[in-house]
């Protein structure tokens, strides 16, 4: 049996992917591994690709799931984002960043989606080239 938290992060993670695939995502991988960590969902929006981070948390929590992104995790985001895109020979898509919070409720959820949660150049300083070749 799944610990309580695991398992309201899949049901926010599932309801996030419905969401998007009736917004026209399509939805490339889910919970995709490397060593900098995992990306929740890569979808292709138009001619984008978007990394999706799902922040799930119930409504009597004392965070907004949008609050739970530290500038560590975005890095560790930007590092798999990099990879996946290496190994995918994806390199020359354009691509964002979003994120998506789920706040449920009993017999219901909220979703709100943040789309350009945040870009490499804010995140990893300006000292840094451009991640990507456009």
């Amino acid at each position: 049996m799944l610990a309580k938290h695991l398992s309201l992060g899949q049901s926010g993670e599932e309801l996030a992917a419905s969401y998007l695939r009736k917004k026209k995502y399509k939805i490339l991988d889910r919970n995709w591994e490397c060593k900098f960590g995992e990306l929740d969902l890569v979808c292709r929006h138009k001619k984008i690709i978007v990394f999706v981070e799902v922040k799930t948390r119930s409504a009597s929590g004392m965070v907004h799931p949008c609050e739970a992104l530290p500038e560590l995790k975005q890095k560790r985001l930007l590092k798999a984002a990099s990879l996946y895109l290496s190994r995918n020979d994806l390199w020359d898509q354009r691509c964002r960043f979003d994120l998506i919070c789920v706040i449920v409720e009993k017999n219901s959820a909220d979703i709100e989606h943040v789309q350009n949660a945040f870009e490499f150049i804010y995140t990893m300083g300006s000292s840094h080239s451009s991640w990507q070749p456009w």
